[in-house]
């Protein structure tokens, strides 16, 4: 197993270690808060609703009403002796978003949450949770909750109200936020996954059009998602500083949206997205200006937001319609489920916006971007493994062409020597001329058909080679050159030309500078998957060191290492001593 795939199982390993621990601790903690939920703290259902025109109603909660901005919105109920446990001080609790919020027992204001107007905050109270601690009452006595803000977006929307005692109460904002923490955690750690796995992959050179955008749009989203759009309590920050990083979060949104986009598409549908890019970069440069100001605060000009979002949403549905048009992508891959999926929870969560209590709204959205992060995650992770196979087939190929050139080289002076050998015996012995010219002819010829060869070869076909070899030298040069063979395995392949050129290295180098010349013996030796091939001659000797390292000497044996070292990773050692002779020791598994 290479280093690379150990590196990507450690990956997947850790990936799927803290998906599962988050899921673990979010089900956990959802499924005792749920038992929390129902034991100790009653949900109040049923109240009667009363509107600026003084019309009554009995309405269940949560719920959206019609109501103008500033609107007040009334809701009274009246206390029933079950909701009263052994004469124990209640309390009530509710999260109201960007409302003004007053709680009355008996016409007795006992709570109050008030705008603050300022920077962060603008012209409304900060969304967060509300508890007023109503004491030890009677039955009959009423509560009025009384709810004002200055959105018509927000005005109408009527949340959950939970009564308990005081200790049950102050468990509810963490009962009620786990199952969105779990849920923002894992978008988070998606986001923060893939710009650590993008910027793993752009080391190695293989670069995704939108992949560190993807994972700036999950944290961008986990953002708005903790600070705003949840039950989530800020213990670090004020509600008000945690209102404002959600609409700061919500007001980039966009942006980087379109840059995702952006970055997948091209044509006119490339242009359109760039346009929508500068509008909402610019959208976000003069909303911030009007907030600081004081002019117009986020909450007032986040319908530009959203008909932005809804414009990204219909490009979004243009794209996969045309890649599904032009057979890019089919309707059941994986890729298209998450977009649809997407596109889907954005419309649901505007709808709960508009339509809708927000105390429902969160979960769709979530579900959604943690579905279309991990399908495009995935599709990224598969182009960047066709795209490593590629790299490497071409490299193999580079590498593969590089060898065949190495080891398709015929030195030049071995063609002349033979030929002029050739010529010399043309007058003196005509007979071995011919079978001179024959040998060198079939040499040459094996040769050629090593060329087109495949890079791997039956040894037994590289010892014919040799064998060749090693007769024309015999005629050469007659008693001063010995070839020695001690072969009993021949079942095993090896690197085409990898073996003669080590024979050819142990002739001309080392025996043939020897008056009286030497013998060159090749070893053959099988040992279990493994094989052993030794080349050694009794000739003249070098300085390994100086000879290996020297660029311009040796250029055969140097290659010749190489491809075995490259190809095949072999063991190759290379012992060599002044007038005593030269041994090369080549180890591979079969």
């Amino acid at each position: 197993m290479s280093k690379s795939e150990k590196k990507r199982i450690i990956l997947k390993i850790i990936f799927m270690a803290c998906i599962l621990f988050l899921t673990l601790f979010g089900n956990s903690n959802w499924v005792i808060n749920q038992k929390l939920e129902k034991q100790e703290i009653s949900l109040l259902s049923h109240w009667n609703y009363v509107n600026n025109q003084l019309e009554q109603k009995e309405i269940t909660v949560p719920t959206k009403e019609y109501a103008k901005s500033n609107d007040t919105q009334v809701l009274k109920k009246k206390i029933t002796q079950n909701m009263l446990k052994d004469g124990e001080g209640l309390s009530i609790g509710f999260y109201t978003v960007c409302q003004e919020a007053k709680v009355y027992v008996n016409k007795t204001c006992i709570y109050e949450r008030r705008a603050s107007p300022g920077i962060l905050t603008g012209w409304a109270a900060a969304s967060g949770w509300n508890f007023a601690k109503i004491g030890k009452r009677t039955p009959g006595d009423e509560i009025t909750v009384k709810l004002t803000s200055p959105y018509s977006m927000t005005s109408g929307s009527i949340p959950n109200f939970y009564l308990g005692s005081e200790a049950s109460l102050e468990k509810l904002p963490y009962s009620k936020s786990m199952r969105y923490f779990f849920l923002d955690s894992i978008i988070l750690f998606l986001g923060l996954f893939w710009i650590v796995h993008y910027l793993y992959m752009k080391r190695r050179k293989i670069v995704h059009k939108g992949g560190i955008e993807l994972g700036i749009l999950a944290i961008t989203l986990s953002g708005w998602f903790y600070f705003g759009s949840s039950y989530h309590p800020n213990i670090w920050i004020s509600d008000e500083a945690a209102c404002y990083l959600a609409e700061s979060f919500f007001l980039v949104l966009p942006v980087v949206y379109s840059v995702v986009l952006r970055e997948v598409t091209s044509g006119k549908l490339n242009r359109l997205i760039q346009l929508v890019v500068d509008i909402s970069f610019a959208n976000v440069i003069v909303c911030q200006a009007l907030h600081i100001f004081r002019i117009c605060d986020m909450m007032e000009t986040i319908y530009v937001i959203h008909i932005l979002i809804v414009v990204l949403i219909s490009i979004t549905i243009v794209y996969y319609w045309k890649r599904i048009q032009q057979g890019d992508l089919k309707w059941t891959s994986t890729e298209t489920l998450g977009g649809i999926t997407l596109i889907i929870s954005a419309f649901i969560e505007l709808c709960y916006t508009y339509f809708f209590s927000l105390d429902q709204f969160g979960i769709a959205i979530r579900v959604g971007v943690i579905v279309y992060v991990i399908t495009v995650e995935l599709k990224m992770m598969r182009e960047k493994r066709d795209a490593e196979c590629i790299f490497l087939e071409n490299e193999n190929r580079v590498k593969e062409m590089k060898l065949k050139i190495l080891s398709s080289q015929i030195q030049p002076h071995f063609i002349y020597n033979t030929l002029g050998s050739i010529q010399g015996l043309i007058q003196i012995d005509p007979k071995e001329a011919s079978r001179l010219t024959y040998v060198f002819s079939k040499y040459l010829r094996g040769n050629v058909e090593f060329i087109d060869s495949p890079m791997e070869v039956t040894f037994t076909k590289e010892l014919n080679h040799i064998y060749t070899y090693g007769e024309i030298e015999k005629i050469r040069f007659g008693d001063r050159v010995n070839v020695i063979y001690d072969i009993n395995e021949t079942n095993f392949t090896v690197p085409s030309l990898s073996v003669q050129p080590l024979i050819e290295n142990g002739i001309k180098h080392g025996i043939c500078k020897k008056d009286e010349g030497g013998s060159v013996k090749l070893t053959v030796r099988c040992h279990g998957d493994y094989v052993r091939i030794i080349v050694e001659d009794d000739g003249v000797g070098f300085d390994v060191q100086k000879v290996l390292e020297n660029q311009h000497s040796s250029v055969g044996l140097r290659n010749t290492i190489y491809r075995w070292r490259e190809y095949n990773h072999a063991k190759v050692n290379v012992e060599s001593h002044i007038n005593q002779g030269t041994k090369i020791t080549i180890i591979f598994q079969k």
